[in-house]
């Protein structure tokens, strides 16, 4: 990086200079914090509908956010450059540059969720309280494999677009919590029908099995299958089918809270009048979802057959936009 020097004697300092010292400073600290993604180093505390003053990491540039008053939850907030002209010798011209976090709706581009966002203590301690790390598609892989020589029973999914030709067992991996890191992407391929990011169908408990997935973003295409399948205590996490064969984003999973998920496909069988047949779903056989939802796809349902009760086909999940807090 550039470093401003001089010999003895002196010399004369210039705007250049200046530029030189903030480009080091801003070149380390961003630098460093871009690879957490998105999050709250400072402030932003949130009570009730009142967001407090603070700094928001948004695509790796530290944000000025003023705060906010009486506004609804979700809270989403962009980065917006604000930028101030000072007198030069001749006229005047561009003298700062202020990024801003700013509230905004949450289909604007650029749109980042404050409330879900992580803090600088769970970022800088992230690393330490995982065993295994996922930041390259051989990592992946090996963790897939369940490669000897690592421990995954605790894996980070960091920043990234990372993709797989295959699935995960977890069974065989051993892995009980999987947290991603603030855009994340796991891409699963394959040549057969297969289910992503799945539990050994009830061959012991998948409460003990699997603890928690959070914020974990994963796309599929597959022949047939399924995105995350007999998992536990999902949050923040995402499942979309990449083509049109039958494919459901969750099947057979308990506990989802604030998931997205997106099915595709039908089978000859199925009747679009009725919605008898096989179809793909974007929430399959699941149980107990809390503030869930998910794009109808072409036609296919958000949910098939899910219901708010463990043991028992009661209280069906609403197949409605607004998600699993609302149950017909």
């Amino acid at each position: 990086m550039k470093q401003i020097t001089q010999t003895p004697g002196g010399r004369r300092y210039t705007g250049n200079d200046f530029l030189a010292m903030q480009d080091l400073t801003l070149k380390l600290t961003e630098g460093f914090y871009s690879q957490f993604g998105n999050f709250i180093p400072y402030g932003c505390e949130v009570t009730g509908g009142n967001i407090a003053p603070g700094i928001v990491m948004l695509d790796g540039k530290a944000c000025l956010f003023a705060g906010a008053q009486g506004i609804t939850a979700p809270y989403y907030v962009k980065q917006v450059v604000v930028n101030e002209n000072v007198p030069y010798k001749i006229g005047e011209g561009l003298g700062y540059q202020t990024y801003m976090a700013q509230v905004c709706a949450d289909d604007e581009a650029g749109a980042f969720r404050l409330d879900n966002a992580k803090d600088f203590k769970k970022v800088m301690t992230l690393n330490s309280e995982f065993t295994y790390i996922v930041d390259s598609d051989e990592a992946l892989a090996a963790w897939a494999a369940n490669a000897p020589g690592n421990d995954y029973s605790s894996v980070l999914v960091k920043k990234g677009t990372w993709t797989l030709n295959g699935n995960i067992n977890l069974s065989n991996t051993g892995t009980k919590i999987i947290t991603g890191q603030a855009d994340n992407l796991l891409v699963f391929t394959g040549d057969t029908a297969m289910n992503a990011i799945h539990y050994a169908y009830y061959s012991t408990s998948p409460q003990a099995e699997i603890k928690c997935i959070t914020g974990v973003n994963i796309r599929i295409n597959y022949p047939g299958g399924c995105g995350f399948f007999c998992c536990y205590n999902l949050v923040d996490c995402t499942a979309y089918s990449l083509n049109n064969n039958i494919i459901h984003g969750f099947a057979n999973c308990n506990v989802l809270t604030r998931c997205f998920g997106v099915g595709s496909g039908f089978g000859s069988d199925y009747n679009s009048s009725t919605g008898n047949g096989t179809v793909g779903a974007g929430f399959k056989d699941c149980r107990i979802l809390f503030g869930c939802s998910g794009t109808i796809n072409s036609g296919n349902p958000t949910y098939r057959d899910c219901y708010m009760s463990t043991m028992s086909e009661t209280n069906p999940v609403a197949n409605t936009a607004e998600g699993g807090w609302n149950r017909s």
